[in-house]
């Protein structure tokens, strides 16, 4: 059975198309912020590339902040169950994740079938997700990219007290001025992202095996601080941005077969 999911993110938009639970293809769509119409316009072109049309579809899943955008969908989920079902199928050994996006970053717990059992999230402040990340390597005058590598190189530790976007950027700038490094600057900014990671994580209760996704699960130094602090190994998926979209095609392709 072919399905298909779409989240829409804050930031990025991602498509897979799945056979069975096996990826046919993805595409991720960085920065999209367009209409219904070009989503459309974006999917069909995925499909024609596969030449699958939408009859061949058991199940079009949606899920993400824009969700709502997706108005051919046959079924509309929340991200938690999404990222879940995901995960399971990434490592079905998983029962704790964290996902790291653009604005936000939430955790959660499951059971061994993907459902939720416990969920937090934080998107009061974008400390500790991708903008926090993008809004300082501006600062640093380098990619968003570059700051895990940079981190890595650090020779000291120092911290960013606070986690405040604003007033971390102040705090930022005051470090280069007194001729910090750029690369222990990196490793700060990546502790913090860590340690709002952590804080979230602590209502949980935390079982093994934890899987880290979202775009800032590509940065090495904040998965190594994570595993430090925490005492355990991470797990991360291949492609750690289009999980929540795959689990999204699991869960239409399943809800259609209940129908």
């Amino acid at each position: 059975m072919i399905s298909a999911g779409i989240d829409v993110g804050a930031q990025n938009t991602k498509m897979v198309i799945l056979y069975d639970d096996h990826l046919l293809t993805s595409r991720i769509l960085t920065g999209f912020c367009g209409t219904r119409n070009e989503l459309r316009m974006a999917f069909e072109e995925l499909l024609r590339d596969k030449t699958i049309g939408y009859d061949d579809l058991s199940g079009i899943g949606t899920t993400g902040l824009g969700r709502e955008m997706v108005d051919f969908a046959t079924a509309s989920i929340t991200e938690s169950r999404c990222s879940a079902r995901g995960a399971i199928l990434a490592f079905p050994s998983v029962r704790t994740l964290v996902d790291i996006g653009a604005e936000q970053s939430q955790a959660l717990s499951c059971d061994e079938g993907g459902r939720v059992v416990q969920y937090v999230r934080n998107d009061i402040c974008a400390a500790g997700a991708g903008l926090f990340l993008e809004e300082m390597a501006v600062l640093l005058e380098v990619g968003v990219s570059e700051i895990g590598a940079l981190a890595g190189l650090a020779k000291r530790e120092i911290n960013i007290s606070n986690t405040c976007v604003i007033f971390a950027e102040s705090e930022v700038i005051s470090l280069v001025s007194d001729g910090y490094s750029r690369e222990e600057i990196a490793r700060a900014i990546c502790e913090a992202i860590a340690l709002r990671t952590l804080t979230l994580l602590r209502n949980l209760e935390i079982k093994n095996d934890i899987l880290l996704i979202g775009g800032v699960a590509l940065n090495p130094s904040v998965m190594d601080i994570l595993q430090k602090k925490l005492g355990r190994k991470l797990l991360k998926p291949f492609d750690p941005l289009s999980v929540t979209a795959t689990g999204a095609a699991c869960l239409a392709r399943e809800l259609k077969a209940d129908q």
